[in-house]
């Protein structure tokens, strides 16, 4: 197998972008109030809730192992444009982030509108992060 150079930076950077993005887009001026009433949650709560802290950091993980590993495909791929990143970022959002959430939908009784709030999410972070991670050589 090929030896792939990371940019270490552009994948912090991605990982970050999750973040940011995640708190914009699960804010309750945005969608947070429809994530919220989907799950089942309410949003009075302050953000300083015992264990917030922890599942942010878990996220933050998660997002950055998410960073490396696009990263990683992207240079498999090839990418090394705008375009390339673009197309291989829509490529993984359609091969993973909209199949792999269908389980939940049809076993674990998610609701459609959340699936497609979520998978929403994950479009944009993978396109964006996907173009970033291509052209940041």
């Amino acid at each position: 197998m090929a030896t792939i150079h990371i940019n270490l930076w552009a994948a912090l950077v991605a990982g970050l972008i999750n973040m940011v993005v995640g708190a914009i887009w699960y804010a309750p001026a945005v969608f947070g109030k429809i994530w919220a009433r989907e799950l089942g949650m309410k949003m009075d709560k302050p953000m300083g809730d015992k264990g917030m802290g922890m599942s942010y950091f878990i996220t933050l993980l998660g997002a950055l192992v998410m960073g490396y590993v696009t990263a990683l495909l992207l240079g498999y791929g090839g990418a090394a444009t705008a375009t390339d990143g673009l197309m291989l970022g829509l490529w993984i959002w359609f091969g993973f982030a909209v199949t792999i959430p269908l389980n939940d939908v049809v076993f674990g009784k998610k609701t459609w509108t959340l699936y497609f709030l979520n998978a929403a999410y994950y479009l944009v972070i993978l396109v964006i992060n996907s173009i970033l991670l291509a052209t940041w050589h």
